[in-house]
């Protein structure tokens, strides 16, 4: 028997998840039940006894299981059922703790190291709820009581020895004792309330207890802000009037939803401050530009900005500008702009680079789209915020098409291997661990397919007018999608999101299959890495399969002239492979898979595969081969040379390949 605890916390999902997935007292009993009785067998993860502790911060359940594996997927996909909640909404949020470390987990939580507030002293007797609960529904045995029993007496230990419980037990009363710990006393200074939800209705109740001077509740909605002002005796005043009045008070609190932060005016200051911007007229900052605040001056004139920048302001005002410094922050096009003209901006590659090379415009382009671009957005707005139309390709623009949703009304399954609110966390905290890759989401068929048509440079004029057809037909349908959507929301908002979930899924898919077929017409080759991942340290050996099929006779594969490594095009597909890819140590034929043809086998050293690979990134495995013979490719290599096959991964049989 192993013990698990499997949940998700303040810190790994929104508010909007954890009241989602909460449990309340009046159905954790059955919950535990049903558990127990439908997981019991070794196939479901053997869960003999469970356990589920659930507040405002945190839902958790503990569980002694046969399987520890097995039960973490019985028990994700018991709660997105109950919950109705999609595995894919649910997944990046979860944490998952076995053995030892599950004990420490619970450990750290009962003594209130894992909690908003330091010391938070209601989670022990949270706890010890959830462990009566779970006891009176027959859910403890050895296991699991021994694991409170202990939690209970170390989080005893922690608290006596540390004092920890002694710290302030919520964040509004940590807010008012630091501003009495800056101030001494709160008679003299003026407060201000940014937003109007719970937790500022909580802070301000603990504020006013205190007699401050004044009190300020500023809300998007006036009306909204005044209900809570008259509570606490307040005035309101609208979130837009904020910039004139900020500089008068003296603490300021801060709570909303919104995912971008409300009070910005400290950046103007220090951009004042630091002599990279003086307003025109003092207090009006209508002519701040933040890329010349920002920005230091070595990084805005830099190549590989400079000349996207230049690309796109001609497009966009029909200037060539040529210093950087004169790069406007905004202005205003000298046309209508329409979708179509966006996406345009958006696959605009250098002049240069494809006068030179008219089939090749990634190596070496500084254009809008690079080689290293993964996906790109236009968004049509709308005064219906649900109604917002975004067009996303999942590679490469120029050799992806742009399909159609509407990205409040809940997005596909699988578009993004993370929630916003983690995205936005990772990219600003600059941290890689959290990115991956894996074969059944969908944009690996189209980074595969992007991949493919870089090296096959022939088939680019024949992509692009695929991609076209494609869009031209999605785009004719979106009015009539926006109006029937339209039409929904006079029976119920639910209605409309679910008509617009539907037409995401079914874009998604549709452009899936088109492009998953267009890429087996250019690339009908097969490849396996016969690993887990790859190991960028390590001198052990991995094999790469390269499949025989009816259109190809892998084993007249040269492995002299066979290279292997990261499939990005950024690598340029004009290196030397013999300076920048790895050659195998070993080949020979055997049948792999069983299907009476003999494939080819190449053996690599895993450094030698991931020399190309970013720390913390997880890539897919290329191999470059000539094939003399039976293999005949679509395009046609330098004479001197014998027929070239560039052999793509497949998603139907390439595992992940991590660095």
């Amino acid at each position: 028997m192993h013990l698990l605890a499997i949940g998700l916390n303040h810190t790994t999902a929104p508010v909007s998840v954890r009241e989602r997935v909460a449990f309340g007292p009046e159905e954790i009993a059955e919950t535990i039940g049903h558990m127990r009785e439908r997981f019991s067998s070794t196939q479901m993860g053997g869960i003999h006894e469970a356990a589920i502790l659930s507040t405002c911060n945190r839902t958790e359940i503990y569980c002694a299981a046969e399987d520890t594996d097995a039960a973490r997927d019985s028990v994700l996909g018991f709660i997105c059922e109950r919950k109705n909640v999609s595995r894919s909404e649910l997944e990046p949020h979860i944490y998952t703790f076995t053995q030892e470390e599950a004990a420490k987990h619970t450990f750290r939580v009962a003594s209130g190291l894992d909690s908003m507030v330091l010391g938070e002293t209601q989670i022990v007797g949270q706890m010890k709820k959830a462990e009566k609960m779970a006891r009176d529904a027959h859910g403890l045995g050895t296991m699991l009581n021994h694991l409170f029993q202990s939690t209970f007496t170390v989080a005893k230990e922690v608290r006596t020895a540390t004092a920890i419980g002694a710290n302030s037990v919520s964040l509004a009363a940590a807010a008012v004792r630091l501003a009495l710990r800056l101030f001494g006393s709160l008679k003299d200074e003026r407060v201000l309330f940014v937003g109007a939800g719970e937790m500022i209705e909580l802070c301000a109740a603990h504020f006013a207890a205190q007699q401050p001077k004044s009190i300020t509740i500023a809300n998007r909605t006036l009306e909204r802000g005044q209900v809570l002002a008259r509570t606490v005796h307040a005035d309101a005043i609208r979130l837009a009037d904020l910039p004139e009045k900020i500089a008068g008070y003296d603490i300021i609190v801060s709570c909303t939803a919104s995912a971008l932060p409300i009070i910005g005016l400290g950046m103007i200051e220090r951009a004042i401050k630091n002599g990279r911007y003086k307003p025109a007229k003092e207090g009006v900052y209508s002519d701040f530009n933040y890329r010349v605040a920002v920005a230091p001056a070595e990084r805005r004139s830099a190549d590989y900005n400079s000349s996207r920048n230049n690309l796109a302001w001609n497009k966009i005002i029909g200037k060539n500008i040529t210093d950087p410094e004169q790069f406007p922050y905004s202005a205003v096009a000298t046309k209508k702009w329409t979708v179509d003209d966006v996406k345009d901006l958006l696959r605009t590659h250098e002049h240069d680079i494809q006068e030179q090379d008219a089939q090749w415009t990634h190596t070496n382009s500084l254009g809008i789209c690079r080689a290293t671009t993964h996906e790109s957005e236009v968004f049509e707005m709308n005064a219906n915020p649900l109604l917002i139309t975004g067009y996303r390709a999942l590679a490469r623009p120029c050799e992806s098409p742009y399909i159609p949703f509407y990205p409040l009304a809940r997005p596909a399954e699988g578009t993004a291997f993370m929630s916003w609110d983690k995205a936005t966390a990772e990219h600003f905290k600059g941290t890689p661990e959290y990115f991956g890759w894996r074969s059944e989401w969908p944009v690996t068929t189209f980074v595969a397919a992007a991949n493919t048509y870089d090296f096959q440079r022939q088939d680019q004029k024949d992509v692009r007018a695929f991609v076209e057809k494609l869009e031209a037909g999605w785009e004719k349908d979106v009015p009539a999608v926006t109006a029937h959507a339209k039409t929904f929301l006079k029976v119920s908002k639910e209605k409309a999101v679910e008509y617009l979930h539907a037409y995401n899924v079914r874009m998604l898919n549709e452009a899936q299959a088109a492009v998953a077929e267009k890429l087996e017409e250019k690339a009908p080759w097969t490849l396996a890495v016969m690993a887990d991942s790859i190991n960028p340290k390590s001198d052990e050996r991995v094999e790469v399969v390269l499949f025989s099929s009816g259109k190809l006779d892998a084993t007249k594969a040269d492995p002299k002239q066979t290279w292997g490594g990261v499939g990005r095009a950024s690598i340029g597909n004009k290196i030397t492979m013999s300076q920048k890819l790895a050659q195998p140590v070993k080949a020979e034929a055997r049948d792999v898979d069983g299907d009476g043809l003999k494939d080819m086998v190449f053996t690599f050293t895993q450094k030698g595969l991931a020399q190309n690979m970013l720390a913390g990134a997880n890539y897919d495995i290329w191999l470059h081969t000539y094939v003399d013979g039976s293999a005949s490719p679509p395009w046609t290599p330098p004479s001197s040379k014998p027929k070239a096959t560039r052999v793509p991964p497949s998603a139907r049989r390439t595992p992940t390949s991590k660095s």
